[in-house]
């Protein structure tokens, strides 16, 4: 009888141990899957934060696009001005200076 006793308990410290093994295994399986989770994770914030400043970036270059486009419309109608104070006796100036007051116009009718 006590060897049965002996065998039952030789097996129950046997099963404790590869339920522990397995425990071990299990945890340290976990452990190793967290970097990389908290990695893909990580990369796909990233991801989201270039496409925001990638759209900022377009939006910024379109501000810049028309304020350089109203820079150029408004020098035409500097540069017109001066050639009609300048010139105040050539039409050709004058001309100059209605075909840049309309582009002015269309312009600020546009934006």
């Amino acid at each position: 009888m006590t060897g049965i006793w002996a065998i039952a308990v030789a097996g129950f410290g046997l099963l404790l141990t590869v339920l522990n093994i397995v425990d071990k295994v299990v945890v340290m399986r976990e452990r190793s899957h967290r970097p990389w989770e908290e990695m893909v994770n990580r990369i796909g914030s990233l991801e989201e934060w270039k496409k925001d400043v990638d759209r900022r970036l377009e939006e910024g270059d379109k501000r810049f696009d028309g304020i350089e486009k109203g820079n150029q419309v408004t020098q035409k109608v500097l540069l017109a001005l001066l050639d009609y104070y300048l010139n105040k006796d050539n039409s050709d100036a004058l001309d100059e200076l209605k075909k840049a007051r309309k582009e002015l116009y269309d312009y600020m009718t546009e934006h």
